[in-house]
């Protein structure tokens, strides 16, 4: 009635906001033109005008979805769909999208981080193993430079950004706090080791310093944690990048400073690594003894144990060692380099054979493996196998004067003569590239012209600064070769200035002192090396049996420990072919006690 009343004032019907879609379905289908179109009695009418009413779904009419029905529904539940009850739901549902998206971003940061931290895990110990190879001096500086960088890179430590941001970065922040303290702790070895390398003799920078490198082991130092402030290897850190002029002598350095028994274990674990160059391989065990080490650095804690075994003399122990080592990372070099090692001094060189060409499998380019296996491969008389993989080393480095006058050597094994004479002359026209060729070359003078010999060793010394295999060449050269045992001292003098502690070195003084028949002095070197170490190598045992020896002309009593000492010497392997020849063994020759053990050595060497 109400809209037949609206549509007789002449408001057209579909422009009454007051009639409902539903209400004009109705009246459509009442007016529609086809009979069969309408309502077929006023029942269905009623009906739907009823359900009309009460907001519900018209059962014969047909209306829209969202003008009809959707609308009713809304007006059936006011509350429901008011304005502000929509808005919260929509609040709700863009708060929960936002919380999904978060999570995922949080999920994916984590998932980054995790990747990150397996990388650089991974990296590290590539890197750190490099330091740690039996023959260190082989390697090259620059592929541990370049693991180094790798390594610190994960974490974008270039020595450029700012020092402690990457602390921030989501591919450290999102780590656990014990990964965390595991980054912290190898990234501590890391730049600790490769501080020593930052300072480059042969850089052409004039300084000699690698900046890039000292930049960014000074940014890991100053952005560990507090721990690290209190450790040895911090103090000299600091010291050495705020020194105005380059120190050259790293393998020492760090030997010398004593380790509190307090430290943090990643710093007992660099000052043990340190101190196997200064052969103080009790210390190196004593600081090792920390069982955190071994879950969190275990392939450098066991390559660290094993070289400081393997340079004891404990060579079963060592063995063991490396394969724990090889156990905790299987695709590594040094394991199985440094394993190949102790099995040669052995004598198992078939065993040593094997993890040498394993070590070869890993790294194709490795030449210390290739020179290695060629000397147990000269021990079992296979000079062609031999000869062959020096001429693989070479190929790797064609000027070395090292692998020329080893390969000179084997060519004059096979009866090459010429070949062998070609490659020794190429050897000593050579330019030297690293300590080893220096050493090498140097010591390839002898004996025909000691004097060229000492200059090639003291343009070493200009180059590289104090090391200890080029003044102890030079000892070498002026005490056995010159006849100039002052020289000598000056040389281990020099040495022993930069490494107080460096063992072979303070026996080698005390056998030139007591040569001059300076007993105290010889005697006071000889006791200190005594009590640096428990188990000494076999070769300073030797030199101690000679300065006991060579004292007993003003001191007889000191036959015993001479005797004491040349029986451990022999014992070990070391000095039998030197019992008629030695002069410093004169003084206690004709003691029955040594003919017995010149005796039992010719017996086990016999046997």
């Amino acid at each position: 009635e109400a809209a037949l009343t609206q549509r007789q004032r002449g408001l057209p019907l579909e422009f009454d906001s007051r009639i409902t879609a539903g209400l004009k379905s109705i009246l459509r289908k009442c007016l529609a033109p086809d009979l069969s179109d309408r309502y077929p009695s006023a029942v269905e009418l009623a009906e739907d005008v009823e359900r009309e009413e009460q907001n519900l779904p018209l059962l014969h009419a047909r209306e829209g979805l969202w003008s009809g029905r959707i609308a009713k529904l809304t007006r059936r539940n006011p509350r429901t769909f008011s304005t502000t009850t929509t808005a919260f739901i929509a609040a709700i549902m863009v708060l929960a999208l936002l919380m999904g998206l978060t999570r995922y971003r949080g999920q994916a940061q984590r998932l980054a981080a995790t990747q990150s931290y397996a990388r650089f895990i991974a990296g590290s110990d590539r890197a750190l193993t490099s330091y740690l190879t039996a023959d260190s001096e082989y390697e090259d500086r620059a592929v541990r430079m370049n693991l180094t960088r790798s390594a610190f890179d994960v974490f974008e430590l270039n020595g450029t950004t700012e020092r402690t941001n990457w602390r921030n970065g989501v591919r450290f922040a999102k780590l656990t706090a014990e990964e965390q303290d595991r980054v912290d702790e190898r990234l501590f070895v890391l730049a600790s080791l490769a501080l020593e390398d930052a300072w480059d003799p042969e850089s052409t920078a004039s300084t000699g310093v690698d900046q890039e490198m000292l930049g960014a082991c000074r940014q890991v130092f100053e952005s560990l944690p507090a721990w690290s402030r209190d450790t040895t290897t911090y103090r000299l850190a600091a010291r050495r990048w705020e020194s105005t002029s380059p120190e050259r002598r790293a393998p020492l350095t760090l030997g010398n400073l004593a380790a509190s028994p307090a430290a943090h274990p990643a710093d007992r674990l660099v000052c043990a690594i340190a101190l196997i160059g200064s052969e103080r391989f009790d210390d190196v065990l004593r600081l090792l003894d920390e069982p955190k080490l071994v879950q969190s650095l275990g392939v450098v804690y066991w390559l660290t144990a094993g070289r400081a075994e393997l340079e004891k003399g404990d060579l079963r122990d060592a063995v063991l060692s490396f394969t724990f080592a090889i156990g905790n990372m299987p695709g590594g070099v040094a394991g199985y380099f440094n394993r190949g090692l102790a099995h040669f001094r052995l004598g198992e060189l078939e065993a040593a054979k094997r993890d040498f060409t394993s070590a070869l499998k890993l790294e194709s380019r490795f030449a210390p493996a290739l020179v290695n296996r060629s000397f147990c491969h000269a021990a079992s008389s296979d000079h062609e196998l031999a000869l062959a993989d020096l001429n693989a080393a070479l190929e790797l480095s064609p000027r070395s004067n090292r692998l020329l006058l080893l390969r000179s050597r084997q060519l004059k094994q096979l009866g090459r003569e010429a070949e062998g004479r070609q490659d020794f002359d190429e050897a000593l026209r050579a330019s030297p590239q690293s300590i080893q060729d220096y050493v090498s070359l140097g010591l390839a003078w002898l004996p025909d012209d000691p004097r060229q010999s000492l200059a090639v060793l003291q343009r070493a010394e200009r180059r590289y600064g104090v090391h200890p295999m080029i003044l102890q060449s030079q000892a070498h050269v002026y005490s056995e070769h010159l006849n100039e045992p002052a020289g000598a001292l000056e040389a281990l003098n020099r040495l022993l200035d930069e490494s107080p502690l460096f063992l072979k070195a303070l026996a080698g003084r005390g056998v030139l002192l007591a040569r001059r028949e300076n007993v105290e002095g010889a005697l006071a070197d000889a006791q200190r090396v005594e009590s640096q170490s428990r188990v000494l190598p076999a070769e300073i045992v030797y030199q101690l049996a000679c300065v006991y020896a060579l004292g007993c002309k003003t001191r007889p009593e000191l036959s015993r420990p001479a005797l004491r000492r040349l029986a451990e010497a022999l014992r070990r392997g070391y000095g039998a072919e030197l019992l008629d020849s030695d002069p410093d063994l004169a003084e206690v020759r004709g003691l029955s006690a040594f003919q017995s053990l010149r005796s039992a050595a010719r017996l086990f060497s016999e046997r």
